[in-house]
C-alpha cells in the first residue's frame, strides 16, 4: 500500500492526477457533494477517454452549489445517484451528505481510493484553492477498500437514483438551503380577479322595500390605512335573525353597492331630512339601521360615509381574499429520513431494536420527498361557505393548473389580520367559474 498526499499549494490542480489513474480502470466510484459544470465536464472527459470500458458513477448532494442541470446531462451517459438532504428547523445544514470520495478499481486487483476535501468544482480541481486529499494506491484485499466500499454504499441507501422529471424538485430543495438563488416564480391560483372593496356582511333591520341613499359606520380607526375615498362597498344584507349566530347554509343574502365618499374622526355631520340615512353602528355585529341622526363615536372611531344602492338581484357571497395575491408557491413535504430510506435502517434496526432508548432519544431527521403547488388565501366570512369549499377550491386550483403543472396542490385558508367576523377590505374576489365550484355542494 502506498499514500500519497496531495497538498493543493496554489496552482497545482488535483485533476490531471485523477485522469491518469483512471486510463486502466474498469469502474470509478465518486460519493462527491458538490459537482459544478466543470465537475460534469471533468467526469465526461473520463467517461469519454474510458471509451466505455468502464463503468462510472456518481453520487452526489442536491445542495448548492451542485449544478442540477449538468448532472441532468451526465445522468443520461452514466448512473448518478443524488442526495435529497435533511430537513432540520434548529440548523439545516446538519446532516447533509458531504463526503468527498474516489474508489478506483482495475481488472488486476489493484485500487485506488481518493479521500479528502476537493469537491468537483473548479477551484476544488483547478488548484485554486487550500484542499488536501489522500491518494492511496492499494489492493483488494487492503481492509481500506472494503471500508471505502461501505462508506459508498451508506451514501447510496440514503439517496435516490436522479430523475430528470423530478427537476423541479430538486431545484426547490436548493432554494429552501439557499435563499440567495434566484426564486421561482409563483403561478397565479385561477379563478381571482382584482378587486378593492370594503365588504361587509349585515342584517337587515331596516323592513325597507329598496334600500338606497347615504350609509353611515363607526369603524375602528385600524381600518383607516386600508379604506380609501371612492373605495367600492359591498353590503350582503340577510334578513333579520339570520346571519348572527347561524351555520352553514345561510339563506342567500342582497347585494347593495355604493362607494366611499369620505372619513375621518369629526363629529360634524349631520343627515340632510331629503336623504335617505342608513346607519352600522358595530361592525363587529353589523345591522342596517334606518338613521335620522348619527350618534357620537368612540375615542377610537373613525367614521365613514358612503353612498350605495340596493341591487335587484340575490347574489352568493364570493370568496374573498386579502392578501398580497393569490399564487401558488412550490413547497416541500417531507418525511422522517427512517421511512424514506427504509433499507438503510434495517441492520441498524435489527441490532438496536425500533423500541431502544437510544432510537426513542434520537429525533428523526427529515428528508424531502416531494414538491407541492401551495396557496395561502386569506379568507374572511369563511362561515359563509360550504365546509368543503376549501377542498373545492383545491380541486378547481388543480385542474385549472393541470396542463403546465403536475403538482398536487394544496389551499389553506387563514383569516386576514385587519378584519371582524363581517367586515374585511378585500385586494381579490372570486370570478363566476370559481363562485360556482364553490357553492356546488349546496346545489
Amino acid at each position: 500500500m502506498r499514500l500519497d498526499l496531495h497538498s493543493e499549494q496554489p496552482r497545482q490542480p488535483l485533476y490531471p492526477q485523477l485522469a491518469e489513474l483512471v486510463k486502466d480502470a474498469t469502474y470509478v466510484d465518486l460519493a462527491v457533494a458538490f459537482v459544478t459544470k466543470f465537475g460534469t465536464d471533468a467526469i465526461l472527459e473520463i467517461v469519454n477517454r474510458l471509451k466505455g470500458r468502464a463503468e462510472v458513477r456518481l453520487l452526489v448532494s442536491v445542495l448548492f452549489p451542485t449544478n442540477l442541470i449538468s448532472i441532468a446531462r451526465l445522468a443520461e451517459l452514466i448512473d448518478v445517484h443524488i442526495h435529497l438532504a435533511s430537513m432540520g428547523e434548529a440548523e439545516k445544514i446538519h446532516g447533509q451528505f458531504h463526503s468527498k470520495v474516489m474508489l478506483i478499481e482495475r481488472e488486476d486487483s489493484s485500487r485506488t481510493v481518493v479521500i479528502g476535501s476537493h469537491n468537483w468544482t473548479e477551484y476544488g480541481l483547478n488548484g485554486e484553492n487550500l484542499e488536501a486529499s489522500l491518494i492511496v494506491d492499494c489492493m483488494e484485499t487492503d481492509s481500506i477498500v472494503a471500508q471505502t466500499r461501505e462508506h459508498i454504499e451508506a451514501c447510496r441507501l440514503v439517496s435516490e437514483r436522479f430523475n430528470p422529471t423530478r427537476m423541479d424538485f430538486y431545484e426547490t430543495i436548493q432554494r429552501q438551503f439557499q435563499p440567495k438563488l434566484p426564486a421561482v416564480k409563483a403561478k397565479k391560483f385561477p379563478g381571482f380577479e382584482p378587486s378593492d372593496v370594503f365588504a361587509i356582511l349585515a342584517e337587515d333591520w331596516t323592513d325597507s322595500g329598496r334600500i338606497s341613499g347615504e350609509l353611515y359606520v363607526h369603524l375602528p380607526i385600524e381600518f383607516d390605512g386600508e379604506i380609501e375615498t371612492q373605495m367600492p362597498v359591498w353590503i350582503f344584507l340577510f334578513e333579520k335573525d339570520t346571519l348572527f349566530g347561524h351555520s352553514y347554509p345561510l339563506p342567500e343574502p342582497t347585494l347593495c353597492i355604493g362607494n366611499v365618499i369620505t372619513k375621518d374622526l369629526g363629529d360634524e355631520h349631520s343627515i340632510s331630512p331629503d336623504s335617505k340615512g342608513y346607519f352600522i353602528r358595530d361592525i363587529a355585529k353589523p345591522t342596517l339601521e334606518v338613521a335620522t341622526s348619527i350618534p357620537r363615536r368612540a375615542y377610537n372611531q373613525l367614521l365613514m360615509i358612503a353612498n350605495f344602492d340596493k341591487r335587484g338581484q340575490s347574489e352568493r357571497v364570493p370568496l374573498f381574499h386579502n392578501g398580497t395575491g393569490p399564487n401558488f408557491v412550490p413547497a416541500l413535504e417531507a418525511a422522517p429520513e427512517h421511512d424514506v430510506y427504509a433499507d438503510a435502517y434495517d441492520d441498524a434496526d435489527e441490532e438496536l431494536g425500533m423500541d431502544s432508548p437510544q432510537n426513542r432519544a434520537t429525533p428523526a431527521r427529515m428528508v424531502p420527498t416531494f414538491m407541492i403547488a401551495e396557496s395561502i388565501l386569506k379568507v374572511p366570512f369563511q362561515f359563509v361557505l360550504p365546509p368543503t369549499a376549501r377542498l373545492l377550491v383545491e380541486s378547481f386550483g388543480q385542474q385549472e393548473l393541470q396542463s403546465s403543472n403536475k403538482m398536487p396542490v394544496r389551499v389553506k385558508f387563514e383569516e386576514p389580520l385587519a378584519m371582524s367576523n363581517f367586515a374585511c377590505v378585500a385586494k381579490f374576489k372570486s370570478n363566476p367559474n370559481l363562485t360556482d365550484i364553490v357553492y356546488s355542494s349546496s346545489d
